[in-house]
C-alpha cells in the first residue's frame, strides 16, 4: 500500500505558462497536485496540508508588485513555506521570488538571456539529486535575474545564476517545463519585442527549441522525476539552511521589533562593528516571513545621529562616530528585508538606547519615539526583539517594552553582542529576563 501524501500546489502567474512537463513528472510519481491561479484572482491558500509548493514562471517581473500585488503575499508565503521546511521549487519568475522572499534581491538583467543553452553545473550542481540529471542544453529565457539569498548553495550558471538551494526550496531560472509549443504561445501572448531588443529572433528560437525537442523532454523529465520522487518519499533535500526559531507563534497581536541592523554595526567595514551582526539578516529574514504569514507586524528601528552629538567620542561621549544621517552606515544591512515602518533615533542629538525612549543630551529629560504609539494603535500586546547590539539597543527596548505593558519574547540566534566587557552581551539577556522576558533559542 501507498503511503498518503497530500497534493502539491502550484502556483499560476501569467496565462500559457503551465506546468508542461513537470505536470507529466508529478503524474509519473503519484502525486496529485492543484493549480491556484494568482493572476485570476484566486488566493493562496493555508499552508498546512500541501506535501509541497511549486511557483511557475510568469510575465512579470518579482518587484512588480504595483501592477500585480498578489506578488507579495506569494513571496510572504513561499518563504514561511521554506521555514516549515516544505519543499518549494520556483521556475524562472518562481526561482525570482524565492531570491526575494528569502534575502536575495531580483532585478532586470542588462540582456536578454534566451535559447537552448549548456549550463555550467557547480561541484554541488553535479551532485545534487535534481540538478545533477543536467546532462547537456536546457532551455533559457528570462530578461530578470537575481542575487543569491543569503546562505543559498548556487548548482548551475549561463551568463546569470540558473539555479540554486537554500533550505528546502530549489530555485530553477531556466524551463524545464517548457516545449516548443509553450514556447510559441508565449511569444504569440506577449511578444518578442524583448527577446529583439537583445538581438534574439523569436521564430528562431521556437525552431532551436523543436530541433531538439526530444532530448530536452528527457532531460527535463529526469530532472522534474527527480524532484517529484524527493516529494513523494518525504524527503527534503536541504542547503545552507540556518536554524531558524520554532517557538514564537506569530498572530495579529504579536510585532516583530527589528532592532538596528543597520551597516556601522552589522558590516565588518562598519565604525562600530558588532562581532557576527552581519549573520543576523538571515535569521531575522526568516521572522519577517513569518511574522507577514501570520498578520504579525514589523517594525525596525534605526540610529540617526547628525555629525555632532555627546553620543560621540568626539563630543564627550563613549561611542565612535556611526550612523550618521544619510551615510552608507546608518543604511540598513543590504541582506535584510525591509518591510515596515522604521522609528528613527537620535536624529538632533538625543542619546540612548531604546526604541521606546530618548534623553536630551542637555537636560537629561526622557522623551518617547513613535514605537509605543505606533505599537498601540495596531492592538499590539507581545513583541518579538531581535538585532543589534544584546547589550545596548536590543537590551533597552526590551526593558522599555517590559515597562510598557508588553509580553516580550528575546529570540537568542537573532541578536548579537559587542561586549566591551567580556560577557556583557549574557548579562544583558539574564537583565532582561530576570525583567519577565522570555528567552527562545
Amino acid at each position: 500500500m501507498i503511503a498518503h501524501v497530500d497534493p502539491v500546489l502550484i502556483l499560476h502567474h501569467s496565462d500559457g505558462v503551465e506546468p508542461g512537463w513537470l505536470a507529466e513528472a508529478l503524474d509519473r510519481a503519484g502525486l496529485r497536485y492543484r493549480l491556484v491561479a494568482l493572476d485570476h484572482g484566486q488566493s493562496l491558500p493555508a499552508l498546512a496540508g500541501w506535501s509541497a509548493v511549486v511557483s511557475l514562471g510568469g510575465e512579470m517581473g518579482a518587484y512588480d508588485e504595483g501592477r500585480f500585488p498578489f506578488l507579495k503575499a506569494e513571496k510572504e508565503f513561499l518563504a514561511a513555506a521554506v521555514h516549515r521546511r516544505i519543499p518549494v521549487l520556483g521556475i524562472c519568475l518562481g526561482s525570482q521570488l524565492l531570491a526575494d522572499a528569502l534575502g536575495g534581491e531580483a532585478f532586470l538583467a542588462p540582456t536578454v538571456e534566451a535559447g537552448v543553452i549548456e549550463l555550467e553545473l557547480t561541484e554541488a550542481g553535479r551532485s545534487d539529486p535534481v540538478t545533477g540529471q543536467i546532462d547537456g542544453p536546457m532551455l533559457v529565457w528570462h530578461e530578470d535575474t537575481f542575487r543569491l539569498p543569503p546562505g543559498a548553495e548556487l548548482l548551475a550558471s549561463s551568463s546569470y545564476p540558473q539555479a540554486f538551494r537554500v533550505g528546502s526550496a530549489l530555485a530553477l531560472q531556466f524551463h524545464p517545463e517548457a516545449d516548443a509549443a509553450m514556447v510559441q504561445e508565449w511569444i504569440a501572448r506577449y511578444g518578442d519585442s524583448n527577446l529583439a531588443s537583445s538581438g534574439i529572433d523569436g521564430a528562431g528560437l521556437v525552431a532551436a527549441v523543436a530541433a531538439v525537442e526530444d532530448g530536452l523532454r528527457e532531460r527535463a523529465g529526469r530532472l522534474l522525476t527527480a524532484w517529484a520522487e524527493t516529494v513523494r518519499s518525504g524527503g527534503t533535500v536541504e542547503s545552507g539552511y540556518p536554524e531558524i526559531m520554532e517557538d514564537v507563534a506569530y498572530d495579529s497581536r504579536t510585532a516583530l521589533v527589528v532592532v538596528d541592523v543597520q551597516n556601522d554595526f552589522a558590516d565588518p567595514e562598519g565604525s562600530l562593528y558588532v562581532q557576527g551582526g552581519e549573520e543576523v539578516a538571515t535569521e531575522i529574514n526568516h521572522q519577517i516571513a513569518r511574522a507577514r504569514a501570520a498578520g504579525a507586524a514589523v517594525y525596525y528601528t534605526a540610529d540617526w545621529h547628525p555629525e555632532r552629538t555627546p553620543h560621540f567620542q568626539t563630543d564627550g561621549g563613549i561611542w565612535p562616530v556611526h550612523c550618521v544621517a544619510g551615510t552608507w552606515g546608518a543604511e540598513f544591512h543590504p541582506d535584510l528585508v525591509v518591510d515596515g515602518p522604521v522609528i528613527r533615533k537620535g536624529s538632533h542629538g538625543e542619546d540612548g538606547y531604546s526604541g521606546f525612549t530618548m534623553r536630551d543630551p542637555e537636560s537629561g529629560a526622557e522623551m518617547s519615539t513613535e514605537l509605543d504609539r505606533l505599537l498601540r494603535e495596531a492592538g499590539i500586546e507581545r513583541l518579538v526583539v531581535v538585532g543589534l547590539a544584546t547589550d545596548y539597543c536590543v537590551r533597552a527596548t526590551a526593558l522599555d517594552g517590559l515597562t510598557n505593558g508588553y509580553e516580550v519574547h528575546l529570540l537568542r540566534p537573532a541578536i548579537r553582542a559587542v561586549n566591551l566587557q567580556e560577557g556583557d552581551g549574557e548579562r544583558a539577556i539574564e537583565e532582561v529576563v530576570d525583567a519577565g522576558a522570555e528567552l527562545v533559542g
